[in-house]
C-alpha cells in the first residue's frame, strides 16, 4: 500500500507535506519498541515507516530553490535529517534505517556485496568505468543517471543547508554515526549477550549502508556541468 498512497500525495501542498513530516517524526519519537522480541530483527512498523520515508524522498523531496523560489510542493529532507542527528545524539541508532531507505530510494546508492576481483579493480577507475563494472549488479532500486543526480543534489542541499538554514547537518551527522559505531559494542543496554551481539551486527550493517553513500556520493563527488 505504500506506493499507491505516496502516489496520491502529488496533490498535497507544502503545508501538508510539512504536517506529514511532523507526523513521521512524532511516530519515530513516541517510544515504541524498535526491535522484535527475538532481538534480531527490526520491528515491522519501523521498517514500513522507513520504506515510506524512502518513497517520499524519491518522489517528493525538494531543495530550497524548488520549494521557496519555484513554489513547488514537496518535503524538506532537512527536517528528517535533523531528527536523525538528535536521536543519534541521544544514543538511539535504529532510526538510521530511515536514512538508509532515503539514500537507497532517493539516490539509488546501494551497498554492493559479493564483487568479483575484476569489479573491485575497476572501482579504482573513473566514474564511467565504475558504473560499467557494477551495472550487472543493479538492483530494483537503481535509477536513471539524471534522476540519481537530482536525488543526490537534493540530499546534498538538505545536508548543507540544515533546518531553516541554521547550520550544516553534514559534519554532525557523520560524526554522530562514527562516534556511535565506535562505542556501540560497549554502550548497548541489552538484557542478554545474544541480544547485544545481534543488535551490534544489525547496526553495523545499517551504518555500512549510510556512511559510504553520504561521503562518497553526496559530499566528495563533484556536481556540475561536467558531471
Amino acid at each position: 500500500m505504500i506506493a499507491p498512497v505516496t502516489d496520491a500525495f502529488k496533490y498535497l501542498t507544502n503545508l501538508s507535506f510539512d504536517v506529514l513530516v511532523f507526523l513521521i517524526i512524532e511516530k519515530l519519537s513516541e517510544g515504541r519498541t524498535k526491535l522484535k522480541e527475538d532481538g534480531q530483527n527490526v520491528s515491522l512498523w519501523l521498517n514500513a515507516l522507513a520504506v515510506f520515508c524512502g518513497h517520499l524522498a524519491r518522489k517528493y523531496a525538494k531543495d530550497h530553490h524548488e520549494r521557496n523560489i519555484k513554489q513547488e510542493a514537496g518535503i524538506d529532507l532537512a527536517l528528517l535529517l535533523q531528527h536523525l542527528v538528535n536521536t543519534l545524539k541521544d544514543g538511539q541508532s535504529l532510526d538510521l534505517l530511515v536514512l538508509k531507505e532515503i539514500i537507497l530510494r532517493a539516490t539509488g546508492a546501494e551497498a554492493l556485496e559479493d564483487l568479483s576481483d575484476a569489479q573491485i579493480d575497476a572501482m579504482a577507475g573513473g566514474g564511467v568505468l565504475r558504473e560499467e563494472a557494477i551495472s550487472a549488479l543493479a538492483g530494483p532500486n537503481s535509477l536513471p543517471a539524471r534522476t540519481k543526480a537530482r536525488g543526490i543534489a537534493r540530499l546534498k542541499d538538505a545536508l548543507a543547508r540544515g533546518v531553516a538554514s541554521m547550520e550544516s547537518l553534514t559534519v554532525p551527522l557523520l560524526v554522530r554515526i562514527a562516534k556511535l559505531r565506535s562505542q556501540i559494542a560497549f554502550d548497548v543496554s541489552a538484557t542478554s549477550k545474544f541480544l547485544k551481539r545481534t543488535y551490534v551486527l544489525g547496526l553495523s550493517q545499517i551504518q555500512a549502508h549510510c556512511g559510504g553513500p553520504i561521503t562518497g556520493e553526496c559530499l566528495l563527488r563533484p556536481h556540475g556541468p561536467k558531471d
